[in-house]
This record gives C-alpha cells, sequence and structure tokens, in this order.
C-alpha cells in the first residue's frame, strides 16, 4: 500500500536487491544457451543417417534440438525458462557409449581411444556436467526470485478455482493440461528414458497370454467399482486388491495413507522394492467416492506430486517418472 506523501510504491533498497538476481539469471540463461549451441558441433561426426539424428531415440535430439528450441524461444521469459529447467533431465549419448555403437562407422571414430573413454577426453560428459551446473545455478536464482507466492495445498488447490493463481505463475505452474496451455514444452518420451520405453512398448502387439492378467483385473474392478460403498477407504482397499495382483510383493510395495511434506495424503503408493526412500514411486492413486467429495482429485494428486518433487533435490534430479490416476465417482451399470 502507499503510504502518504510517498513516492515510491517499493521501497528503492527493495528494487536493487530484486533486479541484481533477476541480472545474474539472465546471464546464466546466455551462459545455458551458449554450452547448449556447442552439443551440434561436438558431435558432427555422427553420421547423418544414425539414430541420433533421425529417431526414435531421444538421447541427442532431446537435448541438441528439442531442449535448446524450447530455452531459446523463451530466453526473453526467465520465469519460463526457470520452469522448463526445473523440470528436464539433461542426457546425451556418451563417448563411451558410442565406442560400442553397432553401427560401424560411428565406431570407428573412437579408433585408438582407451575403453572406455576417460572423462577428461569424453567432451558429451562433460557437456553434460557443464550443462547441469548451470541448470542449477539457474532454478537456484529462479526460486530466489519467484519463491514467494503462497503455494496452496492439495486440498485447496483442487478446490473449483483455487488452482488459477497458482497455473497463472510461470515458474510454480504445473503442466497439467489445466488450464490447456500447460503442458509441457517437450514431447513426453524425451522427458525421461521411462517415458521413452513406455512409448515404444505402445507398439508392440502383446500377445494374449501378456493380455490375460490384466483382462483378469480390469473384469474385477469393472465389478467392485459399480458396488455401493459409503467409505473411500473400502474402495481403496477393493482397488489395492486388484493392482496387487498386477504389482505382486516382493518386487513391488505397495502403501495407503501416504503422507506428503505433511500437506496431504496420497491413497496408494506403489514402489519398486528395490528403491530407496527418495525414488519416484511408479504409481500414486488418489481415490474419491463422488467427483465432488473434498474437491478435484487428479488436481490434489497433481499437487501432492508437486510437493513431493520438492521435498528433495535428488528426486527432481532422478528425473522422478511415474503415472498419477485419479479414480472418482462410482462406475454404473446401464442395462
Amino acid at each position: 500500500m502507499k503510504r502518504p506523501g510517498s513516492l515510491e510504491l517499493v521501497p528503492p533498497k527493495e528494487k536493487r536487491s530484486k533486479s541484481i538476481p533477476l541480472t545474474h539469471l539472465k546471464v546464466e540463461i546466455k551462459n545455458f544457451i551458449i554450452v547448449l549451441r556447442t552439443v551440434a558441433p561436438t558431435f558432427a561426426f555422427v553420421p547423418a543417417t544414425h539414430l541420433y539424428r533421425t529417431g526414435p531415440t531421444e538421447e541427442y535430439l532431446g537435448t541438441a534440438v528439442h531442449l535448446l528450441t524450447a530455452v531459446e524461444s523463451t530466453a526473453h521469459q526467465p520465469q519460463s525458462v526457470v520452469q522448463l529447467l526445473m523440470n528436464t533431465t539433461i542426457r546425451l549419448p556418451s563417448y563411451s557409449d558410442m565406442q560400442s555403437d553397432p553401427n560401424p562407422d560411428l565406431a570407428h571414430c573412437f579408433r585408438g581411444f582407451p575403453v572406455p573413454v576417460p572423462f577428461e577426453m569424453d567432451r558429451s560428459k562433460r557437456l553434460v556436467k557443464d550443462l547441469k551446473d548451470i541448470q542449477r545455478k539457474i532454478v537456484a536464482l529462479g526460486n530466489a526470485l519467484y519463491g514467494a507466492i503462497p503455494l496452496p495445498s492439495p486440498s485447496s488447490f483442487g478446490q473449483p478455482g483455487k488452482w488459477h493463481g497458482m497455473q497463472q505463475n510461470d515458474v510454480f505452474a504445473i503442466n497439467c493440461y489445466r488450464p490447456g496451455n500447460r503442458r509441457p514444452r517437450l514431447p513426453l518420451k524425451v522427458r525421461h528414458p521411462a517415458f521413452y520405453e513406455f512409448y515404444k512398448n505402445m507398439h508392440i502387439t502383446p500377445t494374449a497370454a501378456q493380455l490375460e492378467p490384466f483382462r483378469h483385473a480390469a473384469m474385477i474392478l469393472g465389478k467392485v467399482l459399480t458396488d455401493p460403498v459409503e467409505e473411500e477407504s473400502t474402495r481403496v482397499l477393493d482397488i489395492i486388491i486388484v493392482l496387487l495382483k498386477l504389482f505382486p510383493a516382493p518386487d513391488y510395495r505397495w502403501t495407503n495413507e501416504t503422507h506428503v511434506g505433511g500437506k496431504g495424503k496420497y491413497d496408494l503408493v506403489c514402489k519398486r522394492a528395490l528403491s530407496s526412500d527418495v525414488a519416484a514411486p511408479l504409481i500414486i492413486i488418489g481415490v474419491r467416492l463422488e467427483p465432488s467429495a473434498g474437491g478435484d482429485a487428479y488436481l490434489q494428486v497433481c499437487r501432492m506430486y508437486d510437493i513431493y518433487i520438492a521435498s528433495d533435490p535428488s528426486i527432481a534430479l532422478s528425473g522422478a517418472p511415474a503415472f498419477l490416476l485419479a479414480i472418482v465417482g462410482m462406475c454404473h451399470l446401464v442395462l
């Protein structure tokens, strides 16, 4: 609020203090682009017909082409760059990987190199390290600059209209398609190797034997989701009994009512048995008996995952791929 007789809405000292980190942020974004532009020349020896250049593999294209295009197109909006890099895993094929490439024209380029190529000679690994170092600086500066807005709890985020404020902020908005422009700038399959594998496997026709467990699970779910129940805990139990058949112990660990940062809880979480405590879950599920009960379950699950990612720096660095499911309401059979 402006005080009587005051000429400044914000004290000059506060203006200066904010302009300094903003200037630093712009410098680091510029440095990031400069280093990113050196990726293509570093891989100039790769044949034009190789999968690194043509796809479908995205190890090279995801960073050298898609990420560079995204950062250059938003460089004039520092907040957008911060948001992009907060959710980006930087990776490139290393020279050691290319030493054993089945393409003889590519493997020939490394004749006479030590096996494996040491770090000091592997320009690809050094580039990835340089890019990740600048990425961390950009994210840290972005958090210092834009981290003052109050972020809603998952329960509040799921209420009608409550998510709009956070989704209008370029740094903290979740790319969950609410509203429609809040979507990933890079294709999902280039964000993490797990999603690339999922995308690739979608085009493989499974056998009847491979489909049978899923067909059986779908039939049981079709029955239990039409049963009239009064408690969400009953619905959660019905669901986990079915999913345990698809993701059984001891290979997988299922937990219910997993609390997230003291701000909410997942109804069901599935992790690999060998995963560390900070490893990303494979599956996260939110359950609501009615669409209006407690707000939008899909948005709540998205916000809880957002809190989970921010709870430990190592989680974001891993890429944290996960499937988020919101099971809402009751199925009704129509005869």
